[in-house]
């Protein structure tokens, strides 16, 4: 358990209908810089349909410092007693605090307290930090994976 998650100095909730438009911007970023979508209209779009529609299900999660969101996750798939997480984003001027561990922890609490008894992730070799964060978490790497992701016309 990441301490500011224990000591309550973040906690992590499910997304409320005030979260959509932050998430929604934050996705898109979030795609920008993944998946190298290009900014505008039809993104801002997508994003916010992603976003209210995971905010429906109740897969998404934000945490939440003092009274500012400064990360999310989601839950890209559920079973009853699995969950994938996905979609893991803390803006970069917030980085290196320890939240996108913070917020995976807090949702994977909730995922337990409804059942889940195991969960999965996915995240770029090159990036050490979210590895060592999802390891400390107790997520172990199991294989490679990789994403191939269609051009749209």
């Amino acid at each position: 358990m990441p301490v500011p998650l224990a000591s309550g100095q973040v906690i992590c909730r499910r997304s409320a209908p005030a979260d959509i438009d932050r998430l929604a911007r934050w996705r898109a970023t979030y795609s920008i810089e993944l998946f190298a979508r290009a900014p505008g209209p039809a993104l801002d779009a997508s994003s916010r349909e992603e976003v209210a529609r995971q905010h429906e299900d109740g897969n998404a999660f934000v945490l939440v410092a003092g009274e500012e969101p400064v990360a999310c996750s989601y839950f890209n798939a559920r079973l009853p007693d699995m969950v994938q997480v996905g979609g893991v984003w803390t803006p970069p001027e917030l980085r290196g605090r320890g939240h996108a561990r913070a917020v995976v922890a807090g949702s994977l609490l909730s995922a337990r307290g409804e059942g889940a008894a195991r969960a999965i992730l996915f995240t770029g070799a090159e990036n050490r930090a979210a590895i060592a964060a999802y390891e400390a978490l107790g997520f172990r790497l199991i294989g490679e994976y990789g994403l191939l992701l269609f051009g749209g016309a």
